[in-house]
């Protein structure tokens, strides 16, 4: 399981700037990729930019990966941002060991 951790979203008309910490539950299996998606929305709702973020590690820090990203706008002014994250689990070979 992951916890994403906004710790500021500033928006400044066509672009927001995102930044914050990605922790990871220390019960489930490493994770060896985290992705955000950073979307952007107008004043309707409607999508108005999106942003992808991605860090890979072997396996990533059981203390969580800090994020900064920026979304821009397709054309209308961002009134809101939403951070969405996935983590996959690492991939550990399975043991080779004769039966």
């Amino acid at each position: 399981s992951t916890t994403l951790q906004v710790d500021e979203i500033n928006v400044n008309g066509l672009q927001a700037d995102v930044r914050g910490q990605v922790l990871f539950n220390p019960a489930e299996p490493p994770a060896g990729l985290v992705s955000l998606a950073i979307v952007a929305y107008d004043e309707r709702g409607q999508p108005a930019g999106v942003a992808k973020w991605e860090f890979a590690g072997d396996p990533l820090p059981a203390s969580g990966v800090p994020f900064q990203a920026t979304v821009f706008s397709l054309g209308p002014e961002i009134a809101r941002v939403e951070v969405f994250a996935e983590a996959v689990p690492l991939l550990i070979p399975e043991s080779t060991a004769p039966e």
